[in-house]
């Protein structure tokens, strides 16, 4: 196979392709380990430690739970350093990034009122 029908081909099957500590960062707000600690706050020894292919499953997980598993299990791959995806798949982890920072903002806000409110 020729290197422009390889392009071709990976473009056509899973054209987003990220690393899995990479992909946690874009979409950590969808781990169920979200509130134990955030990727920016940890250190270099902390981030060396996380089984960043055991995250990304979770999201994986958690993300597509409404769906039946036939339906989006062949959208995406799990590889040994990366997660390959389709335009679908991204869009809908897109969607839930979106909403998921929404509702952490709603709540956020709210605590925020209500100290104040307490405060005085």
């Amino acid at each position: 196979m020729g290197v422009l029908e390889s392009i071709s081909v990976k473009q056509e099957n899973f054209p987003f392709r990220k690393k899995y500590e990479e992909f946690y960062r874009l979409y950590e707000i969808l781990s169920p380990a979200y509130g134990e600690g955030r990727y920016g706050m940890m250190t270099e020894q902390q981030k060396a430690s996380k089984d960043w292919h055991q995250l990304s499953t979770q999201i994986m997980e958690r993300a597509f739970a409404p769906l039946e598993k036939p339906a989006y299990e062949a959208s995406y791959a799990l590889g040994k350093t990366k997660i390959l995806m389709n335009a679908e798949i991204r869009e809908v982890l897109e969607r839930s990034r979106i909403k998921a920072s929404t509702v952490y903002d709603k709540n956020s806000q709210k605590l925020k009122r209500s100290f104040v409110l307490t405060k005085a």
